[in-house]
């Protein structure tokens, strides 16, 4: 029987994914997936006795263990095509977000050698997962790196590229589906959720939080954050700032390195520092160590809410979720901020009455760091077009996608939306959809 979808009709040999499944044509209504020449053998020769296993075997077998998964991961592939590839917005996002999962496996370490990352090794074990990497006639692995700054640096530093090589495969089998999922939700968000809710972001607290965070154990971080925000005063940015500290370290690596073989280190205790005990040269251990530094986050930029807040301490973050951060138009400056050129930097805990600007260097005695952290509201306007704004909404859209309780109906809202391209041809399968979309999938 053809099935409807709120009263339309559904019929589904679009949805059959296994190779040679056919349907009865001119509008048979007993339709039913099937699979061509089924009677045929997966292999010949076969002793007397033994069990023959026909296509049709295998296809039942298949079809029983992962049909009714494949049907409803191939919803999301249709929906997919109107809603994110045929939209150039949400394409570039979807590209973004598959590029991210790609470099998550760059700091895994079963892809890693003396803790350091290895393409060869990657393309090795996706491969065995039967993957198909294309690396190219004559493979050429990452990561590459930047040419050295200065002409002492060691070489193999800075990285450049982590991933050289073709991983279309691996994204179109290993990432697609999920990367679909965290995008219709985040659309959802903006199609349906804030259609309802447009003082959403304001009721969830949406917040950006840049910052940056350094050690307080270093015998000039002091002087350091102290000057930090006079530069602020000047202008600079916090990522400005994170990129001078990353060079004093350097610079402070180097003195140190300079005193190996001198008097300063008399007694070999910086050389074997440099050489982890002597196992390998003090060039190879000043490279490994400016790696160290060079891959540490000195600079955050992120998004909370009331729903997802997991940085910094809870004394911090209760300030920055406070309703009086920011001051609203019209009133005097917020008492847990303090204005610098029109941006507000959140005030020490610790902090008087009286604030000025050098309160607002944080000290968290907890893990030994300095912070410095600038907070900004996040505000949805249906009618903004500056990009800057709207990037700004969307990095708070991705944080609110991940609450689930938001998020609960947007699969039956994008079925509803798209059902004139959906058909369902199999009884087996529509029992099970119905069961997972009860709303839409109606008799």
């Amino acid at each position: 029987m053809k099935k409807g979808l709120k009263g339309l009709g559904l019929s589904l040999c679009a949805l059959m994914l296994l190779a040679g499944c056919s349907c009865n044509k001119d509008g048979d209504d007993s339709v039913k997936a099937n699979i061509n020449n089924g009677n045929n053998s997966i292999v010949s020769g076969l002793v007397e006795g033994t069990k023959n296993i026909t296509l049709q075997n295998l296809y039942d077998d298949l079809k029983a263990q992962l049909g009714n998964e494949q049907a409803a991961n191939k919803l999301l592939e249709i929906i997919a095509e109107s809603e994110i590839f045929n939209n150039e917005t949400w394409k570039k996002r979807y590209d973004a977000k598959i590029k991210e999962k790609k470099l998550e496996l760059v700091n895994d370490s079963a892809y890693q050698v003396n803790g350091e990352f290895s393409e060869k090794l990657l393309v090795a074990a996706l491969k065995a997962q039967l993957y198909n990497i294309d690396c190219g006639a004559n493979p050429v692995y990452g990561p590459t790196y930047e040419d050295p700054t200065e002409e002492d640096d060691p070489e193999n530093v800075v990285v450049k590229e982590y991933l050289l090589c073709d991983y279309s495969d691996y994204e179109d089998k290993a990432l697609k589906l999920s990367v679909i999922d965290e995008i219709l939700k985040e659309k959802y968000i903006y199609d349906e959720v804030l259609e309802d809710k447009p003082n959403l972001l304001n009721t969830k607290k949406a917040r950006i939080v840049e910052y940056i965070s350094i050690s307080s154990g270093e015998e000039f971080s002091f002087e350091f954050i102290s000057d930090a925000v006079k530069k602020l005063q000047e202008g600079k940015s916090l990522e400005y700032i994170a990129g001078e500290w990353e060079k004093r370290l350097i610079k402070e690596l180097k003195v140190k390195y300079n005193k190996i073989g001198t008097k300063d280190d008399s007694t070999g205790t910086i050389w074997q520092e440099f050489t982890n005990g002597y196992k390998y040269d003090k060039e190879e251990g000043l490279r490994l160590k400016m790696q160290e530094i060079y891959g540490v986050d000195y600079y955050n930029n992120v998004v909370i809410t009331s729903d997802s807040k997991e940085i910094l301490n809870t004394t911090l973050v209760d300030r920055i979720l406070s309703e009086n951060v920011i001051p609203k138009e019209g009133e005097t400056d917020a008492k847990k901020t303090f204005k610098i050129n029109d941006n507000y930097y959140l005030v020490s805990p610790l902090a008087g009455n009286n604030v000025d600007a050098d309160d607002i260097r944080i000290t968290d005695k907890t893990n030994s760091k300095y912070y410095l952290i600038k907070v900004e509201k996040v505000e949805y306007d249906a009618e903004e077009t500056d990009a800057v704004k709207l990037g700004k909404v969307y990095d708070a859209i991705k944080v609110l996608a991940k609450n689930n309780s938001l998020v609960s109906n947007s699969v039956n809202y994008y079925i509803e939306k798209n059902k004139n391209n959906i058909s369902v041809h199999d009884e087996e399968i529509y029992a099970y959809l119905k069961t997972q979309y009860a709303d839409i999938f109606v008799d």
